[in-house]
């Protein structure tokens, strides 16, 4: 605050002669003018309500160091940082650390001691192989800032930091990583008695080790009176290898405590249970706030949002848990007989709900799918929500013989309009055996389901819906399952269905396709099997079963066109037949439908679908093509929009792959084809129904007129490209690969991509609207040069291998590479990139390229196997050793790739 020193001969406000009198006095106010005489040396003017004037001299007790040290490999007062903590015992030092790496340790020597990096990022690396990094002792008030703590290869349960005083670690990066093979308790982050309070720090735990199936992996180990408090602080945990199951914590006494707040917590596991919290807890309180917890389970294995046992205790408010499992069970939560969960306002997305077991206090006010919440008590409103409360536990079947409709439900109630109610187990009155579409729906205010043809989605829930074919029986029957978790209005409806309709799971995709032989007439090669998956139909989640080669549903259209009617072939292998020489396409001829023969060399496409199923008999389709080709380029530019459904097929279903393939008399077997090509169509047409053109995609490829091939790096035409531009190449019905035109001098263009060998030089293509990306990868830390060091597990940003967000794509190369290295010229270390761990360059020595170049010409080093880029595929850096193998720092490149 501003203070005013006024001379003692000037007068007061009204008239008042100065209370000052002695040097120093300050001129203050309480009801009157007053006199606050000076304080002692050294003291601070503070505020103070009890007093008079509101202001009081005192002792100043800001800390401030009693002693500033510093730290470097050279020109500092110390090269080690445990040499100057040694050295340094008074307390109060502030220990300035520069950049470097530090085989050291931070064992304090005195209260209220601050290690602290000079930077803004922590390049201090502090590091141990087989011993603890940092120990407060019972040391208070002892802080870290800004250093990357290590612990690299424990032999032994070993733990990077412990203390059982009171220590903060701010803006630090702490690691762990585990690979020797440990019995019993397992090596952590922190094991403390004391109090340790994180602030946007991040930490990293990867314990591969094989331990027994009763151990645990824990990052986090708070004894008695120990607390964690963690706000802004991230958690990456990534583990393999046997043990009974990895968490972020465990208390391991009743006194223990652990409050995290505004962080986030990415787990992973695949041999044992995945528990985001508690595993194992015997005691001791959580409290977590404003949370994310990303927890997965690898294997059929078990995963939970939180494991609390014992008599522990979990206070949750505003968390979002996202627990999946490849193949086991996901739960929220798990309670324990004896604990206590409080879940208020979470956001849980878990495939088997919570495991609760008998005896645990279970409170909770959670989200558990979109729109919804789950309420362990009641809740009073005067507007209830709409729809159905909870569709898992509202089971509806269709009878197709009977042609009825059967709700058995499980759960406690169904709203419908507004009105809530608990039906009864119930089955409807049958439909008319007439082809059509026939609804179960709940109309407004009703308590059991009525069959109609036309829905009123404003004031009805529907809960199902069947297409009866009646030229095909009763068993022909198709059903779309419709049931939402709230009721909403027609339009709405609509929306939901042609902006979102039906789409496969984001993570993992499933529906992976295997056992086909390409341009094969083998009948064992022409069988295709798929992998199960999960979809959804709007908010609905659906799992596809697994099929197995040789027995496929086929749909097709017969009949006059205002017939709306659907046929099926059940359990038909490829190729499809109904007593004709050769497999069937899909035509429209004069207003009928039918199935007509491929000729000789014909090329038809066969569209299979995944679709929403109330029994999941039928939820892999195939449908012929509606058109035939006489060259494989036309049937592989064919759009899935091309087929075409009876009116009031809603978009309730998503494509997975489109397989071309062409028939020939010379065919062994009657009725023969091969398969040409198989594309995967998952994720691209979300949203799209059948018979609708899907958004305009960057596929649109024009002619390259006079294009010839001049070499391995350029192609010549008159026709010439803007720089940039995106070509693609093959021989005759081969496939595509695909390059960039970087630069074109006398027609000539220089590429950068695949080399288009003497293999690639028969037909040329190039697009306007795709453009190239790229992924700047960039490595501040030091490396070392070493044969295949995989560089991405040094980033600080990235865990274990950057996902591509894309879902077909193709790397061109990488450019722009720049680092600096201790050596120089060729001795200087080589970049290559990898997918899922095949090297996508490999014509240079060690799989790499120069840093001081750009890769500019695509006829050298690309594998244009390796650089197909798939959803979910792991790109990552390597180096190799090369040259005297000094160590290299500071690498930036790109990775260019397209998305196709």
């Amino acid at each position: 605050m501003p203070i005013k020193f006024i001379n003692a001969s000037v007068t007061g406000g009204g008239g008042d002669s100065s209370p000052l009198t002695d040097k120093g006095d300050i001129y203050t106010f309480s009801t009157v003018n007053a006199r606050l005489a000076v304080g002692a040396d050294g003291y601070v003017l503070k505020a103070d309500s009890s007093t008079a004037t509101g202001l009081i001299w005192g002792p100043n007790t800001v800390s401030t160091p009693t002693k500033t040290v510093t730290i470097s490999p050279s020109g500092a007062d110390y090269t080690t940082i445990q040499a100057a903590l040694n050295a340094n015992t008074a307390g109060g030092e502030l220990f300035q650390v520069f950049p470097g790496t530090y085989s050291d340790t931070i064992n304090f020597t005195a209260n209220n001691q601050c290690v602290k990096g000079i930077g803004n990022a922590p390049q201090q690396i502090v590091q141990q192989a087989d011993t603890t990094v940092c120990d407060f002792g019972a040391f208070t008030g002892c802080f870290v800032e800004r250093i990357n703590l290590k612990l690299t290869a424990p032999t032994a349960a070993r733990t990077l930091i412990t203390g059982s005083g009171v220590c903060l670690f701010q803006l630090c990066r702490l690691e762990v990583v585990q690979s020797a093979a440990i019995t019993g308790t397992q090596s952590t982050i922190l094991t403390t008695t004391g109090t340790v309070r994180m602030y946007l720090t991040t930490n990293t735990y990867v314990n591969t080790s094989t331990a027994t199936g009763s151990d645990t992996k824990a990052v986090l180990s708070i004894g008695t009176s120990g607390a964690l408090v963690a706000t802004s602080t991230e958690f990456e945990i990534a583990n393999t290898g046997t043990c009974l199951g990895s968490t972020l914590a465990i208390i391991t006494n009743a006194t223990g405590s652990i409050d995290l707040s505004d962080s986030k917590v990415t787990l992973s596991e695949n041999t044992g249970i995945a528990a985001g919290l508690g595993y194992l807890a015997v005691g001791g309180v959580y409290d977590v706030i404003r949370n994310t917890f990303i927890i997965t389970a690898l294997a059929a294995n078990v995963a939970y949002g939180a494991y609390v046992a014992g008599s522990t205790e979990l206070q949750s408010s505003q968390n979002h848990y996202h627990i999946t499992s490849s193949s086991g069970s996901a739960y929220g939560f798990y309670g324990g007989a004896s604990a206590t969960i409080d879940s208020q306002m979470d956001d849980v997305i878990a495939a088997d709900d919570d495991n609760i077991q008998s005896g645990c206090t279970f409170t909770q006010v959670a989200s558990k799918d979109n729109g919804n919440l789950n309420v362990t008590g009641d809740i009073t409103n005067s507007v209830t929500n709409s729809g159905i409360k909870d569709p898992s536990k509202l089971a509806i079947t269709y009878n197709a013989t009977n042609r009825q409709f059967t709700v058995v439900n499980s759960g406690t109630s169904v709203n419908s309009a507004g009105v809530n109610s608990v039906p009864v187990n119930e089955t409807t009155t049958a439909h008319a055996d007439t082809t059509d579409q026939y609804w179960a729906v709940y109309p407004s205010g009703a308590t059991t389901l009525t069959i109609t043809t036309s829905p009123d989605f404003s004031t009805q829930a529907i809960a199902d819906r069947q297409y009866y074919n009646t030229d095909q029986g009763a068993a022909k029957a198709i059903g779309f399952e419709e049931r939402h978790s709230q009721q909403i209005s027609a339009k709405a409806h609509q929306n939901e269905h042609l902006t979102i309709g039906a789409k496969l799971v984001v993570s993992p995709m499933g529906c992976d396709i295997s056992s086909y032989v390409y341009n094969s007439n083998n009948d064992a090669d022409l069988q295709f099997a798929l992998s199960s998956g999960r979809m959804f139909d709007e908010d609905i989640a659906h799992t596809l079963t697994a099929l197995a080669s040789g027995g496929y549903t086929v749909a097709y259209r017969m009949g006059l066109d205002s017939a709306n009617r659907m046929d099926w072939l059940d359990s038909q292998a490829l190729p499809f037949t109904v007593a004709t020489t050769f497999c069937q396409w899909n035509e429209n001829s004069g207003g009928t439908w039918q199935l007509t023969d491929m000729t000789n060399r014909d090329r038809i496409n066969l569209w299979v679908f995944g679709w929403t199923r109330t029994d999941n008999t039928r939820d892999i389709v195939i449908f012929p093509g509606t058109s035939v080709f006489g060259n494989d380029s036309d049937a592989y530019d064919e759009g899935v929009e091309s087929l075409s459904l009876p009116a009031g097929f809603a978009p309730e279903q998503v494509p997975l792959y489109q397989i071309t393939v062409r028939s020939r008399t010379a065919y062994s077997t009657t009725g023969k084809v091969q398969i040409r090509r198989i594309k995967d169509l998952r994720g691209k047409y979300t949203g799209a129904a059948i018979g609708e053109a899907p958004t305009t995609t960057a596929e649109d490829w024009n002619t390259w007129n006079g294009a010839a091939r001049t070499s391995d790096g350029s192609i010549t035409s008159t026709d010439n490209l803007d720089d940039g531009t995106i070509v693609r190449y093959r021989a005759t019905g081969g496939d595509w690969v695909y390059g960039q035109s970087t630069d074109v001098t006398t027609n000539v263009h220089t590429l950068f991509g695949a080399p288009c060998t003497t293999s690639y030089n028969d037909e040329f293509q190039y697009s306007t609207k795709i453009k190239a990306k790229t992924i700047q990868l960039i490595f501040a830390t030091t490396w070392a040069e070493a044969s295949s060091t995989t560089l991405i597990e040094d980033i600080y940003e990235l865990l274990s291998g950057l996902q591509f967000l894309g879902t077909n794509a193709r790397i061109l190369g990488i450019e722009k590479v720049k680092e600096q290295s201790q050596d120089t010229g060729v001795n200087e270390p080589r970049i290559g990139i990898t997918v899922n761990g095949n090297q996508v360059l490999t014509a240079n020595s060690n799989n790499g390229i120069e840093p001081t170049t750009s890769f500019t010409n695509s006829g050298v080093g690309l594998n244009i196997t390796n650089c197909v880029l798939g959803y979910g595929d792991a790109i990552e850096a390597t180096t190799d050793a090369n040259g005297s193998n000094n160590d290299a720092f500071g690498l930036v490149f790109n990775i260019v790739y397209i998305e196709i």
